[in-house]
């Protein structure tokens, strides 16, 4: 009975560490969103909540406890859900550098903004900050939802709150007297969508060498230097939809 004991406990064992190993692995293919906020009680709710998605797993970080960059290269998270208020105005150049830091310690970390005011001054912050989407906090849980999914996916997500304020900001221009190719066109769209070259190279069938050219032509004709730049542009012109 010993032996017949010992090798039911080495088989059950050994079931139970195959499903642990195939629990971590499913963990470890999620792709991690970062929530930082000084509010430990909004972080853990919030947090919480996100969590039913299968897409991902979301982990909440309180600032006081850990700084941004802290969070950023320990974790290095897909996303990182942040106010961008907590470092726009008045102390703009701060929350330059904060970008900055996140960007040369996880260049693949997006960065979606989380916030209690749904104005022209958050969104004017958030498009200078590089921000793939911004969400009010007054808003459905499913608003920040469809955000993270879609910049998962590659894209950007601003709250509807956001839409009326994007022609006060970005100001009209009309469609089709920039000069561009249509490739050039294309190619503007999917950059400020947050797709990187190779990602557009794939999808427009062409090397991403190509893609390059494509953006620096379009720069050069549009005046543009950065890539808020040519989010303000692709919105601007209905080429982010």
């Amino acid at each position: 009975m010993d032996e017949i004991d010992h090798m039911f406990e080495d088989t059950y064992s050994k079931r139970l560490a195959n499903k642990e190993d195939a629990a971590h692995s499913i963990f470890l293919d999620k792709r991690l969103v970062g929530l930082v906020d000084r509010s430990a009680a909004m972080c853990s709710a919030l947090a919480s909540q996100l969590n039913d998605a299968e897409e991902f797993e979301c982990r909440e970080f309180i600032l006081g406890d850990l700084e941004i960059l802290d969070v950023v290269l320990k974790f290095r998270p897909a996303i990182l859900i942040i106010d961008p208020l907590e470092f726009g105005p008045p102390n703009k150049s701060n929350w330059a550098e904060v970008v900055g830091e996140i960007k040369r310690a996880s260049p693949d970390t997006k960065l979606l903004g989380y916030t209690l005011r749904v104005d022209g001054e958050t969104l004017r912050v958030a498009i200078e900050a590089d921000l793939h989407g911004c969400v009010g906090r007054n808003s459905d849980l499913l608003q920040l939802k469809i955000a993270i999914a879609a910049i998962l996916s590659g894209g950007m997500y601003f709250d509807p709150g956001f839409v009326p304020l994007l022609s006060r900001i970005l100001g009209t221009r009309k469609a089709g007297a920039d000069g561009l190719s249509e490739r050039e066109r294309q190619v503007v769209s999917r950059v400020a969508k947050g797709q990187n070259a190779k990602e557009i190279g794939s999808a427009l069938s062409i090397s991403a060498k190509t893609v390059e050219t494509y953006k620096a032509r379009a720069q050069t004709k549009l005046g543009l230097r950065s890539r808020a730049e040519l989010v303000d542009y692709a919105l601007s012109q209905g080429l982010w939809s």
